[in-house]
Formats: C-alpha cells, structure tokens, sequence
C-alpha cells in the first residue's frame, strides 16, 4: 500500500493468479479511479518522496515494477535474483530497498541505472526501512526474531536480537528523525502459542531494545506519524489497529476495521506515509 498524492492511493489486489492488479483509489471516497493489471504474486506498493513512480513488488517473478502516476501505466521492471521472493519495499536516496524473504537478502535498486546491489542478511526479512540518504537500510528477520541494520557502503550487517517476548517480527518503520526504529511482532498467525502482539521500540544509536506494548493479536504493519507522537499497528488476528503515545507508549486507542488488516499507511494534508 503507498500514497501518490493526499487525494490517491494505490495498493496491490489479488484475487487469484490470473487477476492481479495495483487498484488506485480516491483517499477521501474510496472510489475506484484506474486498475492496472499486472502479475507475479504482488505485495507491497511504495511511492517515490515526489509520488511520481510507484514501485511494486512482484514475489513470484522475483521483479519490481515501476508505475507511472501520470500514465497509470508500467514503466519498467527489475528483475531480482532467482527465487528473490521480494516482498516490502522503501524508496530512499534515489534507490527502491526491498526485502528479498526468499533471497534472505535486502536488495537496492539504483533508479538511475537500474542496477540491483543486493546484501545477504541470512533471515527472512518481511518489510525494509531506510534513511532518507539511503546510506542504511534495516529489515527483521521473522524466522530468528532478529532486527538487522545494513551500512550500504561497507556492506556490514549488524543484528539486534529481540527480547524473549518476541515470536518473529513483520514489518518496521523508521520514525522522523531516524532516531527510533518501530517493529511489529506478528509470530505465527496459525499457532496460537506463537502469535505475537508486540510493537518494539528500538534506540537506533544505541543499537538496543528500548520498550515495547501490547498491541492487537497479529502485529503485523506499523507506520508512524510525521511529527513522531503516534505509531499505529494492525492487529491482523483482531481486525483492528492500535494507536499509540510515542512519549508514554500507551495505548490511546483501538480502531476496528475489516478483516485482517496488514500493511498500513498514513495520510495527512502534506501527501502519505508508506
């Protein structure tokens, strides 16, 4: 799911593998403005800072495709390694960072030339954040409850284990100021004794767990505010999504949605939060 605009947003439908789309929508109506049909298992979709290209991630072409906002249309595809299986994206720094769960890598696709850097992380990584510069990227690994930054000029990857509360993280968000690094903890959505429900708030200077809240059953997506005060998680097993305090890491409130809820943006009058 990503924002164009405040007034759009597109997001990935699947309703079986012969009819996939990127659906745009009216932000305020929820009206269907375009289609576009597409393939290859899609997941995320992710804007550019000016809204100008979407960038899709297709898991079982291992490919990302660009959309055209104007035109609505494809523009261009990078191909991933084999079984890649890209699955969250960011755009930082004028590259698309992707998290290859199949790959057990975080891939950088430089827009300007199309070439793909790809960095081994020996997990599964779900989603992927980024600095602005793009000069860091961080992901978690759901299958060995690890966060992991990555220095992209030198390569290193530096790992951070969860607390023993975790049962395998989903998603992470980098919150304004880059200081805060929040993980969803989904765990299993099948095992009941496995499931998560935990957002963590990591202390991305000091590289350490700072504290962590219970949120709705399933944490799976997670999005923070621009000014830092509220981060929202979706419980995916509870239909809902939890707002939280920054300051007090308090829950503030539980909205009730539709059935499991996963990724989550934020819209507000400057444009979107992926």
């Amino acid at each position: 799911m990503g924002t164009a605009a405040s007034s759009e947003f597109y997001m990935s439908g699947y309703a079986g593998r012969d009819d996939e789309q990127v659906i745009v929508l009216d932000a305020t109506t929820l009206a269907v403005l375009a289609r576009i049909p597409l393939r290859g298992l899609l997941a995320h979709v992710v804007f550019d800072a000016v809204g100008r290209f979407a960038y899709v991630t297709a898991s079982n072409a291992d490919t990302v495709i660009e959309i055209d906002a104007a035109t609505r249309q494809e523009s261009r595809r990078f191909r991933l390694g084999v079984r890649a299986a890209p699955h969250g994206a960011r755009v930082c720094g004028g590259r698309v960072f992707v998290a290859n769960s199949g790959g057990r890598s975080v891939a950088a696709i430089d827009l300007a030339t199309g070439a793909v850097e790809e960095v081994r992380v020996d997990g599964v990584p779900i989603q992927v954040a980024c600095t602005p510069d793009g000069a860091t990227a961080f992901t978690a690994l759901q299958d060995q409850r690890v966060v992991v930054r990555v220095d992209m000029a030198s390569r290193a990857v530096t790992r951070l284990a969860l607390p023993d509360t975790a049962r395998g993280p989903a998603q992470v968000y980098l919150g304004p100021g880059g200081s805060r690094l929040w993980v969803a903890d989904q765990g299993s959505l099948t095992s009941s004794a496995r499931t998560g429900n935990r957002l963590y708030e990591v202390d991305v200077a000091g590289w350490r767990v700072l504290r962590s809240a219970e949120v709705g059953l399933g944490a799976h997506g997670v999005v923070a505010s621009r000014d830092g005060a509220r981060v929202y998680v979706t419980g995916s097993l509870e239909n809902n999504v939890a707002v939280l305090d920054t300051a007090t890491l308090s829950q503030l409130a539980t909205v009730a949605v539709g059935r499991g809820p996963n990724g989550i943006s934020l819209r507000d009058a400057l444009g979107g939060a992926p």
